[in-house]
């Protein structure tokens, strides 16, 4: 199980073992928040993401280390809610670029897939707002 523990303005990523509920801290990074994680289908790794305006995924080994960080471009790309498809090939997640407003036009979120293999993107929803706009007018 994957769990987040807060401490003092600082939220890290845990893993407890359900059989002998031992817990072991698997990121220990300053001034980072980690939100979301995700094992992947075969146990080895820990699908988390991290940061705190321009939130980006981060790919841990259940046995620590710093983490590999999986995309970082373009800065303003925000992924949250990581999620590994079954073969674990590719990775799942709501995008967006820049910051969240209260006015901001729709599609606030896309899904976007990352692939392990090559590491490339792709947006896989439509962007319905241009398709209802262009057929309204």
């Amino acid at each position: 199980m994957c769990l987040f523990q807060i401490k003092v303005v600082q939220i890290t990523l845990w893993i407890r073992d359900l059989k002998t509920n031992e817990e072991t801290q698997l990121t220990k990074d300053k001034n980072q928040k980690h939100f979301s994680a995700d094992w992947s289908p075969d146990g080895d790794y820990v699908l988390g993401v991290k940061g705190r305006r321009n939130i980006k995924p981060y790919l841990y080994h259940k046995d620590g280390g710093s983490g590999a960080k999986l995309v970082s471009a373009p800065a303003n790309l925000k992924l949250i809610d990581p999620a590994f498809g079954a073969d674990g090939r590719l990775i799942y997640f709501s995008a967006r670029r820049g910051a969240w407003n209260y006015n901001a036009q729709l599609p606030q979120y896309q899904i976007m897939t990352f692939d392990r293999n090559d590491g490339s993107t792709e947006t896989i929803t439509l962007e319905i707002w241009f398709i209802i706009y262009t057929y309204t007018f």
